[in-house]
């Protein structure tokens, strides 16, 4: 008789496709630095610090992922960010 295949090896592999995505396809790249948001969304005005900028290896853009006060993590685009000692507009 026959064992079946583990119930965790489509888990495994769907992990290990993940991480070959990754490793392939996106950087991930630490920085530091206080940045203030601009624009109308819900963190307009706020002001983060920078942890890392990320992105696709071929794509022309990237994001930046601040980490606000409140200790959550959200991404822009470098273009709605000011330097935090900039004053709003």
């Amino acid at each position: 008789m026959r064992s079946s295949p583990s119930s965790t090896q489509p888990n495994k592999d769907a992990a290990k496709l993940r991480a070959e995505i990754l490793r392939r396809f996106v950087f991930v790249t630490p920085a530091s630095g206080r940045w203030r948001v601009g624009g109308v969304g819900r963190r307009a005005n706020e002001i983060g610090e920078e942890v890392a900028i990320v992105g696709l290896k071929h794509a022309s853009s990237h994001e930046v992922v601040l980490r606000f006060p409140d200790g959550k993590l959200d991404s822009f685009s470098p273009i709605d960010l000011f330097p935090a000692s900039a004053s709003p507009c």
